[in-house]
């Protein structure tokens, strides 16, 4: 064997080491490589960037039943939207959009919204229609009143008001604590019938109302018949 040492060579493995040894003076142990060292992690640059050291409320999804809660706590808030903090406004628009929300912004939203709820009463049981509410600075103002029978809102009241014209709807959404009682004081079945006179539809299919007879009541007859008015 022919080892090459620096600018010499030698012809065993021990000799090499010997040498070296003599070279750092004496009977020096060998030296060992050194690991290198890690590099530390760069902080996230993005400001929308979750941090490095994430608690399980910031990296778990909100799970749909919570989701809805939120949703449902936002849709009878008694202060308007426009009140609300940014980012509990932005949490309530995710749950409209379907997107997904952690547990610690579910947590923040739920903490908000639960300090600006309604007295708990019982609601006017509203037919699920659009209905035609004079208020009392008499102006007339139409409004929409939905209660899916399944999916994920089922058991759910939703109220909206519409503007425009009926096939071009702006709908916004409204408070149920405020809406379902204004349209029971009025008279559901009266503000139905109104809704069909004003809009030539009916409140209930949302079908043109195309016979005289039907126009006059606001309500077709089908309708009528289903619900007994």
């Amino acid at each position: 064997m022919n080892i090459k040492h620096y600018d010499h060579r030698h012809q065993t493995v021990e000799e090499v080491r010997n040498c070296q040894a003599g070279r750092m003076g004496g009977d020096a142990p060998r030296p060992t490589q050194q690991p290198l060292p890690i590099p530390h992690a760069e902080p996230p640059t993005s400001p929308y960037a979750r941090p490095v050291s994430q608690s399980h409320l910031d990296v778990y999804t909100a799970s749909e039943k919570t989701v809805n809660y939120v949703h449902n706590l936002g849709s009878t808030a008694t202060i308007p939207q426009d009140k609300w903090p940014p980012k509990v406004s932005h949490i309530f628009e995710c749950t409209w959009k379907g997107k997904d929300i952690t547990m610690r912004e579910a947590d923040e939203a739920i903490t908000f919204l639960k300090q600006h709820q309604p007295v708990k009463k019982e609601l006017p049981d509203v037919p699920a229609g659009r209905y035609a509410v004079e208020g009392d600075d008499g102006v007339l103002r139409f409004y929409q009143i939905d209660r899916p029978e399944e999916g994920r809102w089922k058991g759910y009241i939703f109220a909206s008001q519409l503007f425009g014209s009926p096939g071009t709807y702006r709908k916004e959404r409204a408070n149920r604590f405020q809406v379902l009682p204004l349209i029971a004081k009025a008279g559901i079945i009266e503000s139905a019938k109104l809704y069909g006179q004003e809009k030539r539809e009916c409140g209930v299919c949302h079908s043109p109302l195309t016979k005289a007879e039907s126009r006059a009541y606001g309500i077709g007859p089908i309708c009528r018949a289903k619900r007994g008015w």
